[in-house]
């Protein structure tokens, strides 16, 4: 038999680059899928921690290592998979401003979005250069990371910020992010976030404009934390009774009694048993103990108020009438505590505290709702809220990297942001063994 043989043509040709070109383009789709498959930076980043874990390990066994026992994922595991992440980034959406910083052709940055950043490239990451480098601050501080602005991982990376914040605005965020993170274009990122948050959408008040008065002498006058400062009730709230754990048990009724400095802004919370004189007093004698003993009370003309004021100053009056004891005389002459009362049914003049009430407010419907806590639950969300309030802004924040941080109340109570970063000790090591950065 005779089999006509055909020539191959040239189109069979043509479809094996097609086939290559179908590959590329579907291994790019599967890189932008992996950060938009999960809705937490939490899970994208234990996940890439397992992965890397599995490979090392793998390495190690091959190479006759010991193997990583632990059944869970250490803080330094943590923060290489995010680095990991923020590298896979940064080479797909900066690839051309990588290669120009590495080349040394600076001049090429000029129609970047980077350029006012002064970028440099270290470790295989891209982050601010400005002029903070002899500061005391961490590497990460003084030079974060600059993620792309239209990438899911920057989006995952506000959000988590979110929700680690309990809800938090966007100014408070982009304080938080800020420290570690560059992300472009951030205000409008993180006003997106809180625009889309189901949560916070539910709980929205509606704004109302407000003709604003002269600020009071205290408001303006340089003073200490707390040495001036306002106080008001929110509530009630319900607590689970104690060693009950029947739903058929009754609730108890508490309170929240929230003070405000009325210079600083900063915020301490206490929760009261009941509305009563002997309740606010012990509420009272609790922040003495903690913040110190105030100058001057700002407050609501209650009932519950009036009377305390009345019991304050019939104890000053029994202390005062032991002349015999020079010590204890002058000790009782700090006790007095002047009370300074609003006018009744005007809460317009007890704006600073209205206005921390609402913050607080804020916090507590999206974290707890309609839900009843245990007395020692509440404590520690009310603790937490006291934390993200004296933790916002006081003062604008800037786009450029090289303005100082941000000032926020928690400077005044323990000098830094209660949600940031502890920065380590490095008193005791020896000035040999640290980087160029450590050392300044």
């Amino acid at each position: 038999m005779s089999i006509p043989c055909h020539p191959v043509s040239t189109d069979i040709l043509e479809e094996k680059s097609i086939e290559k070109t179908a590959a590329i383009a579907h291994q790019l789709l599967v890189d932008q899928t992996l950060f938009q498959r999960y809705s937490s930076l939490t899970k994208l980043v234990r996940i890439a921690a397992w992965c890397r874990r599995f490979v090392q390990q793998c390495k190690s066994k091959n190479q006759g290592k010991p193997l990583n026992s632990t059944r869970y994922i250490t803080a330094e595991e943590f923060h290489q998979a995010l680095m990991g992440l923020v590298q896979v980034v940064q080479r797909k959406n900066f690839s051309s401003e990588i290669s120009s910083i590495c080349a040394g052709r600076s001049a090429d940055l000029k129609r970047s979005s980077l350029r006012r950043l002064n970028p440099f490239f270290q470790d295989g990451i891209l982050r601010v250069g400005g002029r903070l480098s002899h500061s005391l601050h961490t590497f990460e501080k003084k030079h974060p990371v600059v993620p792309p602005a239209d990438h899911p991982f920057t989006a995952l990376l506000i959000a988590s910020a979110h929700k680690q914040l309990l809800h938090a605005g966007p100014r408070l965020m982009m304080a938080h992010i800020r420290e570690r993170f560059w992300p472009l274009n951030l205000r409008n990122l993180a006003r997106k976030v809180v625009r889309t948050c189901i949560q916070c959408f539910r709980t929205k008040p509606e704004l109302q404009q407000q003709l604003m008065g002269q600020l009071p002498s205290v408001r303006v006058t340089q003073s200490r934390a707390f040495l001036n400062t306002g106080v008001d009730f929110r509530g009630p709230i319900h607590l689970k009774p104690p060693g009950r754990r029947s739903r058929a048990s009754p609730l108890i009724k508490s309170y929240i009694a929230l003070f405000v400095c009325m210079t600083t802004k900063a915020i301490h919370i206490e929760m009261v048993s009941d509305l009563t004189t002997e309740g606010f007093i012990a509420a009272l004698k609790r922040f003495v103990a903690r913040r110190g003993r105030p100058r001057t009370i700002f407050c609501d003309n209650t009932t519950n108020f009036t009377g305390a004021e009345k019991e304050l100053k019939t104890l000053l009056r029994q202390f005062n009438d032991q002349q015999h004891q020079h010590t204890v005389t002058s000790l009782c002459a700090e006790i007095g505590i002047q009370f300074n009362f609003i006018p009744a049914r005007a809460p317009t003049f007890g704006g600073l505290w209205e206005a921390a009430v609402k913050s607080l407010k804020h916090h507590l419907r999206r974290v707890v709702g309609l839900k009843a806590l245990t007395a020692e639950a509440m404590q520690t969300v009310l603790t937490q809220i006291e934390s993200c309030l004296n933790s916002r802004p006081l003062t604008a924040l800037s786009e450029d990297p090289n303005d100082l941080v941000v000032l926020i109340p928690g400077h005044f109570l323990v000098g830094s942001a209660l949600q940031s970063i502890p920065e380590p000790d490095l008193a005791e090591v020896p000035v040999n063994r640290l980087s160029l950065w450590q050392a300044m």
